[in-house]
């Protein structure tokens, strides 16, 4: 799961604007995204420009923000997949395991083999 967060730090002049991200990878968890690097003659002064650099910046965040939720729905629905296709698998295991104790309780004599037909009988309903 990735989570990202934001602040904001503004100021007369500008010389950079950047959008760091904070995801969940222990080796890697920073990664910042320069929208712009400017040395100190060419600073941003005007109100406009910096209003549109800003929004530039707020957008990109937006969409790298829905990028990460849909790749966690994405896991999250994998996950229950997953578990969807092992569930039948493990139920019919369960069975079979139900079906073998039944044959060794008839085999020792304690289910006469009718006993041992109706629960079988049963089990595989189950299904």
């Amino acid at each position: 799961m990735s989570a990202l967060s934001g602040k904001t730090q503004t100021s007369k002049k500008i010389n950079r604007i950047e959008l760091r991200l904070t995801v969940n990878d222990i080796n890697n968890p920073l990664h910042n995204i320069i929208f712009l690097n400017l040395n100190k003659k060419e600073l941003i002064y005007d109100e406009k420009s910096k209003n549109e650099a800003l929004q530039l910046v707020r957008r990109w965040y937006g969409i790298i923000e829905v990028v990460i939720k849909q790749a966690n729905d994405k896991k999250e629905i994998g996950s229950l997949a997953n578990e969807l296709k092992i569930a039948p698998k493990l139920a019919i295991v369960s069975i079979a395991d139900e079906i073998k104790k039944l044959a060794d309780l008839h085999s020792a004599g304690i289910l006469t083999l009718e006993e041992f037909q109706q629960q079988k009988t049963k089990l595989l309903g189950k299904q």
